[in-house]
Protein backbone atom coordinates (compact mmCIF):
# COMPACT_ATOMS: atom_id res chain seq x y z
CA UNK A 1 0.00 0.00 0.00
CA UNK A 2 1.40 3.39 -1.02
CA UNK A 3 0.51 6.69 0.64
CA UNK A 4 -0.28 9.97 -1.09
CA UNK A 5 -0.34 13.09 1.09
CA UNK A 6 -2.50 15.59 -0.78
CA UNK A 7 -2.11 19.17 0.46
CA UNK A 8 -5.07 21.28 -0.76
CA UNK A 9 -4.25 24.65 0.83
CA UNK A 10 -6.73 26.08 1.79
CA UNK A 11 -6.44 29.62 0.35
CA UNK A 12 -4.25 32.23 2.08
CA UNK A 13 -2.58 29.78 4.46
CA UNK A 14 1.03 29.90 3.25
CA UNK A 15 0.75 27.34 0.44
CA UNK A 16 3.31 29.10 -1.80
CA UNK A 17 5.86 29.13 1.02
CA UNK A 18 5.23 25.45 1.76
CA UNK A 19 5.66 24.58 -1.90
CA UNK A 20 8.95 26.48 -2.06
CA UNK A 21 10.12 24.62 1.05
CA UNK A 22 9.12 21.25 -0.41
CA UNK A 23 10.86 22.06 -3.70
CA UNK A 24 14.00 23.17 -1.84
CA UNK A 25 14.05 19.89 0.10
CA UNK A 26 12.89 17.45 -2.59
CA UNK A 27 16.20 15.55 -2.53
CA UNK A 28 16.36 15.49 1.27
CA UNK A 29 12.79 14.16 1.34
CA UNK A 30 13.78 11.43 -1.11
CA UNK A 31 16.40 10.25 1.40
CA UNK A 32 13.49 9.71 3.81
CA UNK A 33 11.67 7.67 1.17
CA UNK A 34 9.25 10.49 0.40
CA UNK A 35 8.80 11.76 -3.16
CA UNK A 36 7.97 15.38 -3.87
CA UNK A 37 7.89 15.47 -7.67
CA UNK A 38 9.64 18.80 -8.28
CA UNK A 39 7.57 19.86 -11.28
CA UNK A 40 8.17 23.57 -10.60
CA UNK A 41 11.87 23.71 -9.61
CA UNK A 42 11.87 27.52 -9.76
CA UNK A 43 9.84 27.45 -6.54
CA UNK A 44 12.93 26.57 -4.50
CA UNK A 45 14.34 30.01 -5.35
CA UNK A 46 11.29 31.76 -3.91
CA UNK A 47 9.19 32.05 -7.05
CA UNK A 48 5.47 32.00 -6.29
CA UNK A 49 3.92 28.85 -7.72
CA UNK A 50 0.80 26.73 -7.41
CA UNK A 51 2.79 23.64 -6.48
CA UNK A 52 3.36 20.30 -8.14
CA UNK A 53 -0.35 19.54 -7.78
CA UNK A 54 -1.40 22.22 -10.24
CA UNK A 55 -0.76 19.74 -13.06
CA UNK A 56 -3.22 17.33 -11.43
CA UNK A 57 -5.77 20.12 -11.03
CA UNK A 58 -5.46 20.93 -14.75
CA UNK A 59 -5.91 17.28 -15.74
CA UNK A 60 -9.02 16.93 -13.57
CA UNK A 61 -10.45 20.30 -14.65
CA UNK A 62 -10.07 19.22 -18.28
CA UNK A 63 -11.55 15.79 -17.42
CA UNK A 64 -8.39 14.14 -18.75
CA UNK A 65 -8.69 11.10 -16.52
CA UNK A 66 -5.90 9.22 -18.32
CA UNK A 67 -3.45 12.01 -17.49
CA UNK A 68 -4.78 12.23 -13.93
CA UNK A 69 -4.24 8.49 -13.44
CA UNK A 70 -0.68 8.74 -14.77
CA UNK A 71 0.08 11.55 -12.33
CA UNK A 72 -1.51 9.84 -9.32
CA UNK A 73 -0.05 6.39 -9.88
CA UNK A 74 3.35 7.08 -11.47
CA UNK A 75 4.62 10.66 -11.81
CA UNK A 76 4.08 11.68 -8.20
CA UNK A 77 5.83 8.58 -6.86
CA UNK A 78 8.95 9.12 -8.99
CA UNK A 79 11.00 6.78 -11.12
CA UNK A 80 12.16 4.84 -8.07
CA UNK A 81 8.59 4.05 -7.13
CA UNK A 82 8.77 5.33 -3.57
CA UNK A 83 6.03 4.28 -1.17
CA UNK A 84 5.11 7.82 -0.09
CA UNK A 85 4.45 10.95 -2.13
CA UNK A 86 3.50 14.56 -1.38
CA UNK A 87 1.33 16.59 -3.77
CA UNK A 88 0.48 20.24 -3.10
CA UNK A 89 -1.72 22.86 -4.73
CA UNK A 90 -4.33 25.22 -3.32
CA UNK A 91 -6.16 24.86 -6.67
CA UNK A 92 -7.11 21.29 -5.75
CA UNK A 93 -9.78 22.68 -3.44
CA UNK A 94 -11.76 23.70 -6.53
CA UNK A 95 -11.96 20.23 -8.10
CA UNK A 96 -15.66 19.25 -8.42
CA UNK A 97 -16.84 16.41 -6.17
CA UNK A 98 -17.60 13.93 -9.02
CA UNK A 99 -14.01 14.22 -10.27
CA UNK A 100 -12.64 13.87 -6.75
CA UNK A 101 -14.62 10.65 -6.42
CA UNK A 102 -13.07 9.36 -9.64
CA UNK A 103 -9.59 10.30 -8.43
CA UNK A 104 -10.29 8.47 -5.16
CA UNK A 105 -11.40 5.37 -7.04
CA UNK A 106 -8.26 5.49 -9.21
CA UNK A 107 -6.14 5.51 -6.07
CA UNK A 108 -8.15 2.68 -4.53
CA UNK A 109 -7.65 0.51 -7.63
CA UNK A 110 -3.88 1.05 -7.42
CA UNK A 111 -3.63 0.46 -3.66
CA UNK A 112 -2.85 4.10 -2.91
CA UNK A 113 -4.02 5.45 0.44
CA UNK A 114 -4.86 9.16 0.18
CA UNK A 115 -4.33 11.49 3.14
CA UNK A 116 -5.65 15.06 2.82
CA UNK A 117 -3.85 17.92 4.58
CA UNK A 118 -5.57 21.30 4.83
CA UNK A 119 -4.82 24.51 6.72
CA UNK A 120 -7.54 26.85 7.96
CA UNK A 121 -7.24 30.31 9.49
CA UNK A 122 -9.30 33.03 11.15
CA UNK A 123 -12.35 33.84 9.02
CA UNK A 124 -11.63 37.59 9.04
CA UNK A 125 -7.88 37.24 8.39
CA UNK A 126 -8.50 34.80 5.53
CA UNK A 127 -11.01 37.20 3.95
CA UNK A 128 -8.81 40.28 4.34
CA UNK A 129 -5.76 38.48 2.97
CA UNK A 130 -7.80 37.42 -0.07
CA UNK A 131 -8.95 41.01 -0.53
CA UNK A 132 -5.33 42.25 -0.52
CA UNK A 133 -4.43 39.60 -3.09
CA UNK A 134 -7.26 40.83 -5.34
CA UNK A 135 -6.02 44.43 -5.05
CA UNK A 136 -2.48 43.27 -5.78
CA UNK A 137 -3.14 40.95 -8.72
CA UNK A 138 -6.67 41.56 -10.05
CA UNK A 139 -6.97 45.34 -10.06
CA UNK A 140 -9.65 45.47 -7.38
CA UNK A 141 -10.57 49.08 -6.56
CA UNK A 142 -13.43 48.94 -4.05
CA UNK A 143 -12.94 48.79 -0.29
CA UNK A 144 -12.94 45.66 1.89
CA UNK A 145 -16.45 44.95 3.22
CA UNK A 146 -18.45 42.48 5.27
CA UNK A 147 -19.57 40.67 2.11
CA UNK A 148 -15.93 39.64 1.57
CA UNK A 149 -15.95 37.83 4.92
CA UNK A 150 -19.19 35.97 4.23
CA UNK A 151 -18.33 35.04 0.64
CA UNK A 152 -14.82 33.76 1.33
CA UNK A 153 -15.92 31.87 4.44
CA UNK A 154 -18.64 30.11 2.44
CA UNK A 155 -16.19 29.14 -0.31
CA UNK A 156 -13.62 27.79 2.13
CA UNK A 157 -16.24 25.89 4.13
CA UNK A 158 -17.73 24.36 0.97
CA UNK A 159 -14.37 23.12 -0.32
CA UNK A 160 -13.28 21.69 3.03
CA UNK A 161 -16.59 19.89 3.59
CA UNK A 162 -16.34 18.43 0.09
CA UNK A 163 -13.01 16.77 0.93
CA UNK A 164 -14.25 15.63 4.34
CA UNK A 165 -17.19 13.90 2.64
CA UNK A 166 -15.14 12.28 -0.13
CA UNK A 167 -12.18 11.15 1.97
CA UNK A 168 -13.98 10.88 5.31
CA UNK A 169 -11.53 10.15 8.14
CA UNK A 170 -8.41 10.59 6.03
CA UNK A 171 -8.32 14.38 6.45
CA UNK A 172 -6.02 16.36 8.75
CA UNK A 173 -7.05 19.98 9.34
CA UNK A 174 -4.33 22.24 10.76
CA UNK A 175 -4.61 25.67 12.36
CA UNK A 176 -2.63 28.25 10.39
CA UNK A 177 -2.99 30.74 13.25
CA UNK A 178 -1.47 28.45 15.91
CA UNK A 179 1.24 30.64 17.52
CA UNK A 180 3.02 27.61 18.99
CA UNK A 181 4.05 26.02 15.67
CA UNK A 182 5.08 27.23 12.25
CA UNK A 183 3.35 25.82 9.18
CA UNK A 184 6.45 23.86 8.11
CA UNK A 185 6.67 21.95 11.41
CA UNK A 186 2.92 21.37 11.43
CA UNK A 187 2.95 20.08 7.85
CA UNK A 188 5.99 17.85 8.50
CA UNK A 189 4.26 16.25 11.47
CA UNK A 190 1.07 15.64 9.49
CA UNK A 191 2.96 14.09 6.56
CA UNK A 192 5.29 11.95 8.65
CA UNK A 193 8.38 13.95 7.66
CA UNK A 194 11.45 14.32 9.89
CA UNK A 195 12.15 18.08 9.64
CA UNK A 196 15.57 17.94 11.34
CA UNK A 197 17.67 17.37 8.18
CA UNK A 198 15.62 19.73 6.01
CA UNK A 199 16.73 23.25 5.08
CA UNK A 200 14.79 26.25 6.34
CA UNK A 201 13.27 28.29 3.54
CA UNK A 202 15.10 31.46 4.52
CA UNK A 203 13.13 33.75 2.22
CA UNK A 204 9.70 35.30 1.99
CA UNK A 205 7.37 34.01 -0.71
CA UNK A 206 4.38 35.93 -2.09
CA UNK A 207 4.68 38.78 0.40
CA UNK A 208 1.40 40.42 1.33
CA UNK A 209 0.98 44.17 0.91
CA UNK A 210 1.03 46.39 3.98
CA UNK A 211 -2.06 48.44 4.84
CA UNK A 212 -0.55 51.58 3.29
CA UNK A 213 0.54 49.73 0.14
CA UNK A 214 -2.92 48.21 -0.23
CA UNK A 215 -4.63 51.61 -0.02
CA UNK A 216 -2.22 53.21 -2.52
CA UNK A 217 -2.67 50.36 -5.00
CA UNK A 218 -6.45 50.32 -4.51
CA UNK A 219 -6.62 54.04 -5.34
CA UNK A 220 -4.37 53.57 -8.36
CA UNK A 221 -6.58 50.72 -9.55
CA UNK A 222 -9.61 53.03 -9.29
CA UNK A 223 -7.80 55.89 -11.01
CA UNK A 224 -6.74 53.74 -13.95
CA UNK A 225 -9.92 51.65 -14.04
Amino acid sequence: MRTLHLHIGLPKTGSSALQSWLSLNSQALALQGIEYADLVPEAKHGMTSSGNGFTLYQALAQKDLVRAQELLTATYFGNSGRATAIVSSEFLGWVPKPLLLQARETCNRHDIQVHIIAFVRSVYERAYSGYIQDVKTKGRANAFCIEDVATRFTRTQKNLLKYLRVFRGAVTVLNYDDPQRDIFAAFADAAGVDPAPLQALGKQVNRSLSGVETEIMRRLNALHD
